[in-house]
Parts: structure tokens; sequence; C-alpha cells
């Protein structure tokens, strides 16, 4: 008999499952998506509980353009998804640097899914754009 373990988190909207009435969830790929997002969008030190936690990708916007900063910004991200999500492993992150004059930065974050029921991990990515908006 094989156990089937399956990844899920809670909608962090919050919205309402229409058949249950209660919170929707997140599985399997989505759970994971959403909780990368997460880690790169939550300002380290918003979370009380952990202060190391999160990226802050937004005050990023507000930095000098450096070409230093792409290079540190992905080791930050490969650190954290290794320290506070076991279920992937961090493989690269491309940068789309066309807007960074006018506080824009896009960002995709390729990552292998760990499952305990298949052998080899499954490669999936997740594309982040912000902006400043005025």
């Amino acid at each position: 008999m094989s156990l089937r373990v399956k990844n899920s988190d809670f909608d962090i909207d919050f919205s309402k499952n229409e058949f249950t009435s209660d919170v929707s969830l997140k599985k399997e790929a989505n759970s994971v998506r959403q909780s990368i997002r997460n880690l790169i969008l939550t300002r380290k030190g918003e979370r009380k509980f952990d202060r190391n936690f999160g990226i802050g990708l937004h005050d990023l916007l507000f930095e000098n353009n450096d070409i230093l900063l792409l290079p540190i910004l992905s080791r930050d991200i490969e650190e954290h998804i290794d320290a506070y999500e076991p279920r992937a492993f961090f493989d690269s992150v491309d940068f789309n640097e066309d807007g960074i004059d006018s506080n824009e930065l896009s960002i995709t974050i390729h990552y292998f899914i760990v499952s305990l029921t298949e052998e080899n991990p499954q490669p999936d990515s997740l594309s982040i754009s912000i902006q400043k908006i005025r």
C-alpha cells in the first residue's frame, strides 16, 4: 500500500469554496507556488515570529539600479526556498530588467517540486512582476 501525501494550504485570499462554504484550498503545485510567492513578496521582518522570513521584492523597486543587486537577490531566493520550503528545490532565477529604470521588475523562479510518491522531482516555475504605482 502506498501512501499518497498531498500538498495543500489555505488560499491566501481566503476565498470561499462554493460547495463546502469553507475556505478554499490550494493543492499540489499550486500550494508550493503560493508558498514561494509568499516568501518572495513578504518583507523581511514583517512576520513577528520569524524576522528572517521574506525577501521583500517590493522594497527593491526603490533601490539604486546596481548590477550586483540581482545576483544577491538570486542567492537570497535560493536560501529562502532551501530554508522555508521543503517541498521544493531551487533551480534558477531569470530576471527581466527591461523596465527597471521605470521601477518595474519581473522575475521567473525555476524550481523542482519534491514528492514523496514520485522518484523524479517535477519542474515548475513562478513568474512575479512588480512595479511602483504612483
